[in-house]
């Protein structure tokens, strides 16, 4: 988690950095690109489907930023960040409206139901496969497409509830704190 951290990784909000968002460079579609040309409804559905906002708080927040970027492009982190402080939004709602952003940015959702639909065709007898993940809706997939391999495709579930971090790992690293782990493996 500590590359969330890094000021020319362009995720934090906490620098002052162009509004980038992306794993991969060479990929289109920017956090700035959404920011200023995604319609309000468009961002409205990110920040209710990745954030967990309300409908009339996502849509307050999208109409916010529709509005700010008629008078000047929104280009930098704190650009972003002042647009949502004037939203009243304090930094733990900032953060996951930027995490949201991220999400939308790389296609991290649809990247992750890929990667579960061909679990099955991939992962050899006895073999094991091991997912954290840092968000509910991450988790949800995962504990979804998890029970489904077992009920109908002869997988264990290693694990019967998802791991969760101890007193001692969330000390020693903060950014722990909301990891899950979930492990299956194929039995044939």
């Amino acid at each position: 988690m500590d590359h969330f951290k890094i000021w020319g990784r362009w995720f934090s909000i906490n620098y002052n950095c162009w509004l980038d968002m992306r794993f991969d460079q060479e990929q289109n579609i920017s956090a700035r690109d959404i920011v200023n040309k995604y319609s309000s409804s468009q961002l409205e559905k990110i920040f209710i489907d990745y954030a967990d906002f309300t409908a009339v708080k996502a849509r307050e927040i999208a109409d916010k930023i529709i509005q700010s970027r008629k008078k000047t492009e929104i280009i930098t982190t704190f650009d972003l960040k002042k647009i949502l402080w004037e939203c009243g939004l304090g930094k733990s709602a900032i953060t996951i409206i930027f995490q949201s952003i991220r999400i939308e940015t790389n296609n991290e959702i649809q990247n992750l139901k890929i990667f579960l639909g061909k679990l099955a065709d991939i992962l050899s007898p006895w073999w094991v496969c091991s997912i954290i993940t840092f968000h509910s809706i991450e988790d949800r997939l995962v504990k979804k497409a998890f029970k489904e391999l077992v009920f109908s495709k002869g997988f264990e579930l290693v694990n019967k509830k998802a791991i969760k971090p101890t007193y001692q790992e969330i000390i020693k690293n903060k950014a722990s704190r909301s990891a899950l782990l979930r492990i299956i493996r194929l039995n044939d």
